[in-house]
């Protein structure tokens, strides 16, 4: 348990330090300590908020001044775009147009699912054209810098995982249905291929992959998949580090958490979360174990928060289930409303979830339920807000919204 303490005070000290760079923060955790986001707002208090062209269901990324978007502003012409947004007044700094023949789609789908990934001076893209999956890098000034083609892909529902970093290697999870799923480590200075696992699946998987930095032994980057079950990479090497057996027969889309030494994630469909598991991660010592599995209740497209030992499963009906990390039982539930595809975030031990029709929820963190406030945003949320600066980001159906700060 040891390693696996270490860790968490490891994600705590990054999450305090670095910029919302990913989707749902550092490491996905979307935990956020900022003081200066409000519990209670109405459309009076927003900072700005202004219209964005087009369609999509990713989430804001940022770094200083500058917050980056996609969007597809004419689906059927097959014309995308990356935006660079001020987080100051949300006036548009440049926008790069990206053309693409449309795919098939979820009816729920979007052709700008996936979340850029950014550090300092650079931005990493990861997604699908014309019918390739490609990943390329711009600077924060939206200038080129290498652009690769990966091979074909074949899914579903389209693509919609999120590119992570790990030190000098950019992560691309490719999950797909049947033919072309992969895995794939490139190096994030000239887009070289450092690594590439084959994979096969029945279901696509949708998840963005979760880093563990243990005590001893080299780093793990957690991958789900109806075929493969839970996987451990080495982010470095694409080595595998372990792997075990799920048995799920449905797809996961909300991405893992850990939470009191195990990793837990779900899988589901239509409309609900339907399998999960928590899994205590292999060491040098020891293989990997399953530890637990819930079956009620479970969110499918939205992603769990852990938060202090305890996991907020906030399912796709807004029903709210928090749970012990480490045992699985059952602390509290709560129906709080609303229909998700956003994913809760954690702001000062405050959770906040925006819904579909534009009504975002905040409930309070810990062993008693408590909501704190239901916060009208005039329009439907798909994508998960992002916290910079003191402020909250988020991205409604047509507009980007900024709230709080000093």
């Amino acid at each position: 348990m040891k390693t696996w303490i270490l860790l968490a005070a490891w994600m705590a000290v990054s999450v305090s330090a670095q910029e919302w760079v990913q989707m749902r923060g550092p490491n996905g955790t979307g935990i956020s300590h900022a003081k200066t986001v409000p519990v209670t707002f109405t459309v009076d208090d927003f900072n700005w908020k202004v219209p964005i062209t087009g369609k999509g269901y990713s989430s804001p990324v940022c770094w200083g001044d500058k917050l980056f978007l996609t969007t597809c502003s004419n689906p059927g012409k097959g014309e995308r775009s990356i935006l660079c947004l001020s987080t100051r007044d949300g006036h548009l700094i440049w926008e790069k147009p990206f053309p693409f023949t449309p795919y098939h789609l979820h009816k729920f789908g979007s052709f700008a699912a996936e979340t850029p990934v950014l550090e300092k001076d650079r931005l990493y893209m990861w997604w699908t054209e014309n019918g390739q999956r490609v990943a390329f890098a711009l600077d924060h000034d939206g200038q080129a810098l290498w652009r690769r083609t990966l091979g074909p892909v074949e899914t579903q529902h389209g693509t919609g995982n999120s590119p992570v970093l790990h030190g000098d290697v950019l992560i691309l999870p490719n999950d797909c249905w049947k033919g072309g799923a992969f895995i794939a480590g490139l190096d994030k200075n000239t887009g070289k291929t450092r690594w590439r696992v084959d994979r096969k699946n029945e279901k696509d998987s949708y998840i963005s992959p979760l880093i563990l930095e243990p005590e001893n032994g080299p780093p793990q980057a957690i991958f789900i998949s109806t075929d493969h079950g839970m996987t451990a990479l080495n982010p470095l090497t694409g080595e595998k580090v372990w792997e075990i057996p799920l048995g799920f027969t449905n797809r996961s889309v909300g991405s893992p958490v850990l939470c009191g030494g195990l990793v837990f994630i779900t899988a589901g469909a239509g409309g609900g979360g339907k399998e999960s598991a928590a899994i205590r991660p292999g060491t040098i010592e020891r293989g990997p174990e399953t530890v637990y599995k819930l079956t009620k209740t479970l969110p499918y497209v939205p992603w769990i928060l852990s938060k202090d030992d305890l996991m907020y499963l906030w399912t796709d009906a807004g029903l709210v289930t928090c749970v012990e990390g480490a045992t699985g039982k059952t602390v509290w539930q709560e129906r709080v409303g609303g229909a998700y595809f956003s994913s809760p975030i954690c702001v000062d031990g405050k959770i906040y979830a925006a819904d579909k029709t534009g009504e975002m929820a905040v409930i309070s963190t810990g062993r008693t339920f408590k909501k704190l406030a239901q916060n009208t945003l005039g329009e439907g949320v798909y994508a998960t807000p992002a916290i910079h600066q003191g402020r909250m980001f988020i991205r409604t159906y047509g507009h980007l919204i900024s709230v709080g700060g000093e």
